[in-house]
C-alpha cells in the first residue's frame, strides 16, 4: 500500500515545520554556547538526514534522487551564505560537508528503512 494523501500531507507539514525551525536556529544568536564544534557538525548531519527523509516521504512519487539532493544542498548553502552576513554567525564549508554527509547517510540507510514496518508504505507498489 502506498502512502495515503493524509500521510503525504503529514510529512509535508513536518518538512515545513522542520525548515522553519532549522532556519530560525541557523540565523538566530543563541544564548547558550555550543560546547564543541563537533556537536555543531553532528547537529548539521542529523538535521539533513531528517530533512532528506522528510523530503523523500513528502514527495513519494519519485526516488531519493539528484533533484531532492540538489534542493537540500542549495538550502544548506543558502543558510551558510545568510550566516556570512550575520554578526553572530559565520560561513563554514565544514557545515556544508556535514549537511552533505547527512544526505549521503539517508541514501545509504534507505535499504534498511525499507525493512521497517512503520516506513515500508513509502516504497510499496
Amino acid at each position: 500500500m502506498k502512502l495515503s494523501l493524509r500521510q503525504i500531507v503529514y510529512y509535508r507539514v513536518l518538512l515545513c515545520f522542520s525548515l522553519v525551525v532549522i532556519t530560525y536556529l541557523a540565523t538566530t544568536a543563541l544564548e547558550f554556547s555550543i560546547v564543541s564544534s563537533i556537536y555543531d557538525k553532528i547537529n548539521h548531519f542529523a538535521a539533513f538526514l531528517v530533512l532528506a527523509m522528510l523530503v523523500d516521504f513528502s514527495f513519494p512519487n519519485s526516488r531519493f534522487n539528484s533533484a531532492k539532493i540538489f534542493l537540500l544542498i542549495a538550502y544548506g548553502i543558502s543558510l551558510e551564505i545568510i550566516q556570512n552576513f550575520l554578526p553572530h554567525r559565520m560561513f563554514s564549508l565544514f557545515d556544508i560537508a556535514a549537511d552533505s554527509l547527512g544526505l549521503l547517510a539517508y541514501g545509504l540507510l534507505i535499504p534498511f528503512i525499507k525493512r521497517l514496518a512503520a516506513f515500508s508504505d513509502r516504497w510499496s507498489d
